[in-house]
């Protein structure tokens, strides 16, 4: 097992488990959450939030690390997302807290020790937290923090989006509520389901929707299509990651090289690692792409950390073999 610097473990092997996250503050302000554990024996419930995770606030124009802190966060996928005005909030044992960029949190928010992911809109003004089928899902306004909808446990996935719109999911139907206006179906159908739908809020009037195996569609709120883009399958890892300015949004595809196929066809269950990694960043409206870069991303260990997008979309941020690496768009 082997760690870069800040002790990100890239190693496969020995029980590590990582669920680092990325979230851009500001424009030039990046947090980053060395979220890992290596477990050795069974680990309780009580205990899925332990060892602390490690959060680190860089400058990233100024090249600087501005200050450090541990606090427990769930060792699960979506435990930390950015909110509007320089905060973020983290979903921990004791319920989500609302943190400050000066890395203080309040208090946990009453009703939120349930199970379940942690989302927020693109513009960090809402967030939901529950669900997994098992528990309500409840969404949030961040500022001022208050409860604005509750959503039966029935319901597939709840997505948050600005000024408390919501994409919900049964089954392949897809629903969508505006502020102010009853909810509608849209006469659009979303696969790759589970208890959190691949699809995203891209903007105030942009739905990013997972439509096949391998398609995204893009429309507008009220479902009419904007465009379709071809993806590698969603259960591979596929993942959408918008920028709080709702301009641009990226995605990112993991799967295998032809040649690495070819020498490991004696992996049925394909439980070896990805050495593919392909991330691409695209216009909201019309569907341009502004960026792509792909590369081997191993070593890691059993998860790649999803990047993260500056406001305005010109800085992307990725976790690559352990180290933080920035790239400026124009």
């Amino acid at each position: 097992m082997t760690s870069a610097p800040h002790g990100i473990i890239t190693a496969r092997g020995q029980g590590a488990v990582s669920y680092d996250q990325l979230a851009f503050l500001d424009n030039n302000i990046l947090l980053v959450a060395i979220n890992q554990r290596t477990v050795t024996s069974a680990v309780s419930r009580a205990d899925v939030d332990l060892p602390a995770a490690v959060l680190l606030v860089f400058d990233v124009r100024q090249r600087n690390l501005l200050r450090t802190a541990q606090r427990p966060i769930e060792k699960q996928d979506y435990s930390l997302q950015a909110l509007n005005g320089g905060r973020f909030a983290i979903r921990s044992e004791s319920g989500v807290q609302v943190c400050s960029v000066d890395l203080t949190c309040r208090e946990s928010i009453p009703g939120t020790t349930n199970n379940g992911p942690l989302l927020a809109s693109p513009s960090g003004d809402t967030f939901v937290v529950g669900g997994y089928g098992e528990t309500e899902q409840v969404l949030f306004g961040s500022a001022p923090l208050r409860e604005v909808n509750r959503f039966r446990p029935a319901s597939q996935s709840v997505l948050p989006g600005n000024d408390a719109s919501t994409l919900r999911f049964e089954g392949n139907s897809v629903y969508v509520s505006e502020t102010g206006k009853p909810e509608r179906t849209l006469a659009l159908s979303a696969t790759a389901g589970s208890y959190v739908s691949p699809s995203r809020f891209l903007s105030d009037s942009e739905i990013a929707i997972s439509e096949s195996n391998n398609t995204l569609l893009v429309s507008r709120l009220d479902g009419s299509v904007l465009y379709r883009i071809a993806v590698a399958p969603w259960y591979q890892g596929t993942s959408i990651f918008p920028s709080s300015g709702g301009k641009r949004f990226g995605i990112r595809e993991t799967h295998y090289t032809r040649l690495n196929s070819i020498v490991h066809f004696t992996d049925i269950d394909e439980h070896r690692p990805y050495d593919f990694e392909r991330i691409r960043l695209f216009e909201s409206a019309s569907g341009k792409l502004m960026f792509e870069t792909q590369r081997d991303p191993r070593p890691y260990n059993n998860a790649l950390t999803l990047p993260a997008l500056s406001p305005n979309g010109r800085l992307l941020a990725t976790i690559n073999k352990g180290f933080l690496e920035v790239y400026e768009v124009p």
